[in-house]
């Protein structure tokens, strides 16, 4: 049998796990909203209706409801564009998970990469990346922008690593380029 304090240790982190676990839900179930009762629930019916697409536009806020069949030839017209989009005939994530894994551990190994980053952008899975539209409201004749989602793809944590490296660059960038309009 383990020593009383290693049991009131176990005691105590359990207790905070379940605060925290209780906290969690509570805060998730509770999703404040300025939406009036009425208007949620007209939104949720929205929402559930399979024949329609309630989304945001591409800029701005607000809700869209587009009718699915449309949005569908929509999204399906953008992507026979070939100039923008090709069809491939295999998938291969994995073979680029695998290879992406093996590139980052090169860079770690080579103290090119600190510990904390290789960990943070190891990928363990490799989803592919999906596409949808959002409509172009301010712009005549229901256009819509393609956006290619790569959340959960191999490459995505290392792309946000990036974007964070780069940033005070974007930043040093614009503010030249507002010195020299000056």
């Amino acid at each position: 049998m383990a020593p009383k304090h290693i049991l009131d240790f176990k005691l105590k982190m359990l207790k905070l796990y379940n605060r925290y676990i209780s906290a969690f839900f509570k805060q998730r179930k509770h999703h404040h909203t300025n939406m009036s009762k009425e208007l949620l629930e007209a939104h949720n019916s929205l929402r559930n209706d399979n024949s329609i697409i309630v989304t945001q536009p591409d800029k701005g806020n607000g809700v869209v409801v587009l009718n699915r069949t449309d949005y569908v030839l929509k999204m399906e017209d953008i992507l026979s564009d070939a100039s923008k989009f090709s069809l491939s005939s295999n998938d291969d994530n994995l073979q680029n998970l695998t290879k992406f894994q093996r590139f980052l551990y090169r860079l770690q190994k080579k103290k090119s990469l600190s510990e904390e980053d290789y960990h943070r952008m190891y990928p363990t899975s490799a989803n592919t990346p999906s596409l949808y539209g959002l409509p172009k409201t301010h712009k005549p004749g229901n256009l819509m922008r393609p956006i290619v989602s790569a959340v959960a793809s191999f490459n995505h944590e290392a792309a946000k690593w990036l974007s964070n490296v780069l940033a005070p660059l974007r930043h040093h960038q614009q503010s030249s380029k507002i010195l020299s309009a000056l």
